[in-house]
């Protein structure tokens, strides 16, 4: 083999490389991408429904309060 044929060899089998692992970042960062918490906004809009059904959304109405965010969340979840 000479040194042409080794240098196409090595190019095709770096190339490979490139583009499968280029592929593979893509599939990652779309798995990431598909798992990322409600934003901001949506959060604090959840948050102040369910402060305004408690008296003491921070005291005595904790475990209420906090329920009732935890649902809202998942049932803004698709």
């Amino acid at each position: 083999m000479n040194k042409r044929t080794l240098w196409i060899v090595v190019g095709a089998a770096v190339a490979a490389l490139l583009i499968v692992g280029g592929i593979l970042l893509g599939v990652l960062l779309a798995q990431g991408s598909s798992s990322t918490p409600p934003s901001d906004d949506r959060h604090k809009s959840i948050v102040g429904i369910c402060e305004r059904q408690y008296e003491d959304p921070y005291g005595d109405d904790l475990d209420a309060f906090t329920r009732c965010v935890d649902e809202l969340e998942a049932s803004d979840r698709p």
